[in-house]
């Protein structure tokens, strides 16, 4: 706050355990005087028509001091936090609420009470129109008109919002009010900006935020409104996260032009069942808010996201389940649902090959012959007396398979590169009546490599 004087009047919070100063400050930067509280002040200061700073703090208490130096001139205890800015009123009634859910208004000259007010806690300031009625949002999921006397003019409550946190209400000169309301925390995406006459109408709600809305709406000369919110959204691959703020204009577009279509980058290959990320960007001329459309190119889609900044990065997960060559195509709209053309990307999802050992089965082979299966289902390897035949079923839709490994115990003993896919486990291979373990592994073209292995009783 800065007085008519250019004294600038600013609260910090310092110390351990944390406490309030309220300074005064010359223009040149140096120190006037400064006033301590006993807690964190939040509360921004206001100047009565007296010229005396009026403020809260979280010690429970409003302040009035005196300009000159400082001193105090009264204080008014609430019985819990005053976070909120003061309001003044035409006539200098001090306007302010409190976490202990009541409004105050109260006398500039001495502090005492004029009237309070059950509405719930408070941390916005209360916003006056030019008849005296004044329009704040509480914590409790509610939005109050209240005339200049302390009675209810009108009041709304949206459903499963959680209320107001902090954005203090504009009123602009043709008696539109907006302000700001945040989400739950179990609420999946909130943070809105909403606009009512002075009767109590809605007039406009729209959602620019996930994770709140405590800032302060402005009106610009032009009847701009200007509002700013938060997001939260991965920042990229992993669980990286951000929370960007964004500054949202409400007013009249002039003209309009297309979005220019979106730029895709990311990976270009990968396998089936993974999801990978991919970036989609595109710039509005007009700097317009854009939403992204996406063809994955598998039938899947996804639809309008919500609204981001024109050359904002967004990143996007999907996973393609089959092997293949799919096409990602975008595109963006602008707030006036202009659409712009498709951005393409292409992408190549190849699975490693697939491998099964065929035979051995359980069961008892005799020089590699099967004999029966086991009569003992408790029985789960396959015995094998003398030689036995491993074989091998492999293949890869798109690369092609480049050869099969076969292993004893880890031990690489033959590689085989032509179908059929077979090795034969000789007597001389093994030690004499031995469990051994055989690893196959088959390796694509393109280095991708799968695996099958079993478990076999060998007698010699």
């Amino acid at each position: 706050m800065i007085g008519p004087d250019g004294i600038i009047y600013c609260s910090f919070t310092t110390g351990s355990p944390w406490t309030g100063v309220l300074h005064a400050f010359y223009s040149n930067g140096t120190i006037k005087w400064s006033f301590h509280t006993d807690e964190v002040i939040q509360s921004s200061p206001a100047i009565d028509l007296d010229g005396n700073i009026v403020f809260g703090s979280h010690d429970d208490f409003v302040y009035s001091l005196y300009p000159n130096n400082g001193t105090m001139k009264w204080k008014y205890g609430t019985g819990s936090w005053v976070h909120g800015s003061p309001t003044i009123g035409t006539d200098g009634t001090i306007y302010v609420g409190s976490d202990n859910g009541y409004l105050y208004a109260l006398y500039p000259n001495n502090g005492t009470l004029k009237w309070r007010v059950s509405v719930g806690a408070m941390r916005s300031s209360p916003s006056l129109d030019k008849e005296g009625t004044l329009y704040f949002g509480t914590v409790d999921e509610r939005f109050y008109a209240i005339y200049s006397n302390g009675t209810l003019k009108w009041s709304f409550k949206p459903k499963d919002y959680s209320g107001n946190w902090g954005s203090t209400a504009a009123i602009s000169n043709n008696g539109i009010v907006y302000f700001g309301f945040q989400k739950r925390y179990y609420y999946p995406e909130g943070g809105w900006v909403f606009a009512f006459d002075l009767n109590g109408t809605e007039i406009m709600r729209k959602t620019i935020g996930n994770d709140g809305v405590s800032s302060s709406p402005c009106i610009s000369s032009d009847d701009t409104v200007i509002i700013g919110s938060e997001w939260s959204k991965r920042k990229g691959p992993g669980n990286s996260w951000t929370f960007p703020g964004y500054i949202h204009a409400f007013g009249t577009i002039e003209s309009n032009e297309p979005p220019n279509p979106p730029i895709i980058t990311g990976t270009n290959e990968g396998s089936p069942g993974v999801e990978y990320d991919h970036w989609f960007r595109a710039h509005d001329p007009d700097n317009n808010p854009i939403r992204f459309y996406v063809d994955w190119g598998d039938n899947t889609f996804t639809n309008w996201t919500r609204e981001y900044a024109s050359k904002e990065s967004v990143v996007m997960e999907h996973k393609w389940v089959q092997s293949g060559n799919y096409t990602i195509r975008a595109k963006v709209k602008d707030i006036l649902d202009e659409e712009s053309d498709w951005g393409i990307f292409n992408i190549t999802i190849d699975g490693p090959p697939t491998v099964e050992i065929t035979k051995p089965i359980v069961g008892l082979y005799i020089f590699n012959q099967f004999v029966r299966p086991y009569l003992l289902q408790n029985l789960r390897r396959p015995i094998a007396v003398g030689k036995l035949d491993i074989e091998v079923n492999a293949f890869d839709d798109e690369s092609g398979v480049d050869r099969v490994e076969f292993y004893i115990n880890d031990e690489l003993k033959f590689s085989d590169n032509a179908e059929p896919f077979i090795w034969t486990l000789e007597q001389d291979n093994v030690k004499f009546f031995s469990i051994i373990n055989i690893q196959t592994i088959a390796v694509g073209n393109d280095g991708k490599s799968a695996s099958d292995s079993i478990e076999v009783r060998k007698f010699f």
